[in-house]
C-alpha cells in the first residue's frame, strides 16, 4: 500500500505557497533544506533491484520519518545524527528519475481522490469521532449502572443511558449511509480502519471489529440486568477475549476464570479446604473470589468489590450439574446476603456477575446441549460467531492486512497477493460494471479459486 493514501506532507519550516505544496511537496522540502547532506553524491542504497513503485513507497515512508523527527525537534528534542543520513537517503531516492516519476504519479492520484472525497471525508471524520466519544460514554455509564445493580438505579442514569444508546445507533446508521453513497471514500476509510486495527493489535493484542463491539455491548446489557450471562459459540470465536474486555471495562479487573471439567460441581468452584501457614481454612476458588472479594476464609475484609466469574466450557458438564450450578447462582444477587456451600452466609460484592460460555454440540465437540430450562435462568443467550468475511464487510481480511502493516502502515506484499481477484472475461481482461458518471468499477469475485492469496486465506 502506498504511503500517499494520506497526506504526510506538512513542512514544519516556513509555510510555502499552496501551489508549491500541491505540485511536489518532497521536492520543495529538499530544496528548502539547503544542507550538505542533501547535496552529497547519490547512491542507490542497494535498491536498484527493486521496482520504481517500491522505491517510491520507501521514499514516502522515509520522508514521513523526517517530518516526525523535525516535529520532535520543535518540541525541544535534540536532533539526532541519524536524521542527516535519512535526509541524504531521501535526497538520493528523489534524485532517481524513475523513483521521482512514480512518487509524483502517486501524489497526483492522491490529490485527485482528495478533491473528490475531501468534504465527505471530513464529515466522516467528525461522525467517527462522535461515535468513539459515545462508545466511551456508553461503557462508562454501563459501568456505573452495573456497579449499582444491588440498589435502585437512578432514573436519570437510566434515561441518559437509553438516550445514549439511541444516539449511538443513529450515528452508526448515518455513517454507514455515507460510506455506501461514496465508494471512494469507503476505500480511504477502510485504509484508516486498518491503521487503527494495527494500533489495537500493538496496544491490546486484540482487534475491535464492529461485530466484536456489538457483542461487547450485548454482554454489557446482560450484565446490567444482574442475571447470569451465557455465551454460545464455536471454539476460536473470541468468547474469552470478549469476556476479558467486558470485565476490565465494567470492574477494572480481569475475570475470575474457572474451566470446569465434566464432574466439576458448584462447591468445587467456590472453595476448597487448605492450609495457610499452620492454619487450616477455606481457599476460595475463582467463583468464590468473585462473589466475596476475598482469597480465603481468613481474610477479615474483602480485598476488592468482586468481579466477573467466567465459567468456560460450561456445557462440558452433564445437564443435571449445569442446572445445579445455575439454579444456585441465579439467587446470588449483588449487594445482598446469600448462603453458599462450604462458605456459608456472606455478602455478595457489588461487582459480582456470573458469565458462562460453551460450544454448541457438533461433530467436533462432545458437548451436552444447554437445557431450555437452564437457558431461561440465564436469559437470552448471546451468540458469538466468527468475525464476518464478505465483500461488503471483510473484517477478517482487514484484520489480516492490519497485522501485515509496518509502522508506516505499508504492506510489503505484491498487490496481486493482497487484493481480491476481479471478474474477467475469457481473454483475461477485467470486465467490471459501469456506474453513474459512466465510470467503470471493478467487480470482485466472492469465492475465487485462484489469485489474491490473502483474501482467499
Amino acid at each position: 500500500m502506498s504511503n500517499f493514501s494520506e497526506n504526510p506532507f506538512k513542512s514544519p519550516i516556513e509555510a510555502p505557497s499552496v501551489g508549491e505544496v500541491l505540485k511536489d511537496p518532497i521536492g520543495l522540502y529538499l530544496k528548502r533544506q539547503k544542507s550538505e547532506e542533501a547535496a552529497q553524491p547519490k547512491t542507490a542504497y542497494g535498491l536498484d533491484a527493486v521496482s520504481a513503485e517500491h522505491r517510491a513507497e520507501i521514499l514516502g515512508g522515509a520522508y514521513r520519518e523526517l517530518q516526525e523527527a523535525e516535529k520532535s525537534a520543535k518540541k525541544g528534542t535534540e536532533k539526532k545524527p541519524a536524521d542527516a543520513r535519512k535526509l541524504a537517503f531521501v535526497s538520493a531516492l528523489y534524485s532517481d528519475p524513475s523513483t521521482q516519476a512514480a512518487y509524483l504519479e502517486y501524489w497526483q492520484k492522491y490529490k485527485g481522490e482528495r478533491r473528490e472525497v475531501n468534504g465527505t471525508y471530513e464529515e466522516y471524520r467528525g461522525l467517527d469521532k462522535n461515535i468513539k466519544r459515545l462508545e466511551k460514554e456508553y461503557d462508562e455509564l454501563s459501568r456505573i449502572l452495573f456497579a449499582h445493580r444491588g440498589e435502585r438505579a437512578s432514573e436519570m442514569d437510566k434515561a441518559l443511558f437509553q438516550h445514549l444508546k439511541s444516539e449511538l445507533e443513529s450515528k452508526r446508521a448515518e455513517l454507514d449511509g455515507i460510506l455506501e453513497q461514496y465508494p471512494k471514500l469507503a476505500a480511504r476509510v477502510s485504509y484508516d480502519r486498518m491503521a487503527e486495527y494495527n494500533k489495537e493489535l500493538s496496544d491490546e493484542s486484540y482487534v475491535w471489529f464492529p461485530s466484536r463491539r456489538d457483542i461487547l455491548e450485548q454482554i454489557e446489557d446482560g450484565a446490567r440486568s444482574g442475571r447470569p450471562v451465557l455465551l454460545l459459540g464455536e471454539s476460536g470465536t473470541g468468547k474469552t477475549s470478549l469476556v476479558t474486555a467486558a470485565a476490565k471495562k465494567l470492574t477494572g479487573l480481569s475475570p475470575f476464570k474457572n474451566q470446569g471439567g465434566p464432574s466439576t460441581r458448584l462447591q468445587d468452584s467456590l472453595a476448597t479446604k487448605g492450609l495457610i501457614g499452620d492454619e487450616s481454612c477455606l481457599v476460595y476458588q475463582p467463583l468464590g473470589q468473585a462473589i466475596t472479594g476475598k482469597e480465603n476464609s481468613l481474610d477479615k475484609q474483602p480485598l476488592h468489590q468482586g468481579g466477573i466469574a467466567f465459567d468456560d466450557e460450561f456445557n462440558n458438564r452433564p445437564r443435571d450439574i449445569q442446572m445445579e450450578i445455575v439454579k444456585s447462582i441465579s439467587n446470588v444477587r449483588p449487594g445482598k446476603k446469600t448462603r453458599l456451600p462450604l462458605i456459608g452466609e456472606t455478602e455478595v460484592r457489588p461487582n459480582y456477575l456470573f458469565v458462562a460460555a460453551g460450544n454448541p454440540p457438533s461433530d467436533r465437540y462432545d458437548r451436552e446441549p444447554v437445557d431450555p430450562a437452564v437457558e431461561r435462568e440465564f436469559g437470552t443467550p448471546i451468540t458469538v460467531d466468527y468475525p464476518e468475511q464478505s465483500l461488503s464487510n471483510p473484517e477478517i481480511y482487514e484484520g489480516m492486512l492490519a497485522s501485515l502493516m509496518d509502522k508506516n502502515h505499508r504492506i510489503r506484499f505484491a498487490k496481486q497477493e493482497l487484493e481480491p481477484p476481479a471478474q474477467k472475461d475469457a481473454l483475461g481482461k477485467e470486465t467490471g460494471k459501469i456506474v453513474p458518471g459512466k465510470r467503470k468499477e471493478r467487480v470482485f469475485l466472492s469465492d475465487p479459486k485462484a489469485g489474491g492469496i490473502v483474501w482467499r486465506f
